[in-house]
């Protein structure tokens, strides 16, 4: 589940309990306040996910070099003695593909670039 549905979910609990709250309610101002915080993160949230360009050439490469890093892993175990040294490199390639692969997957630079540009002005994080 992406943030932007999160924050959707969270923003449709949060509008029907805000419906439940008698009109005199002092807690009613305060949720409105929080859902008008909660839509302005939304929004640009929701845009970058929309927008976001996944790099296939990145994913296809991190599967294709972390199934040769593994390949080489399970070739370094299975000979035993000496060959174990190749589990040096192996080991730190597959988990750089790994990382790689969910990064690309999520959206990689064009995800974090289009978040940058979108940030809501006064942000308080």
């Amino acid at each position: 589940m992406s943030m932007a549905d999160k924050l959707l979910s969270a923003m449709k609990e949060e509008a029907a309990l805000l419906n439940e709250l008698p009109e005199d309610s002092p807690a009613r101002q305060q949720l409105r306040d929080h859902l008008e915080w909660m839509t302005e993160h939304y929004v640009p949230e929701r845009s970058v996910q929309v927008q976001v360009k996944i790099e296939w050439s990145s994913i296809i490469g991190s599967l294709v070099l972390g199934a040769a890093a593994s390949a080489l892993g399970t070739w370094a175990i299975t000979a035993g003695g000496w060959t174990l040294l190749w589990l040096l490199l192996a080991l730190p390639v597959i988990l750089t593909c790994v990382y790689g692969f969910f990064f690309e997957a999520s959206g990689g630079e064009s995800r974090q670039r289009l978040m940058r540009e979108r940030q809501p002005s006064g942000d308080d994080s």
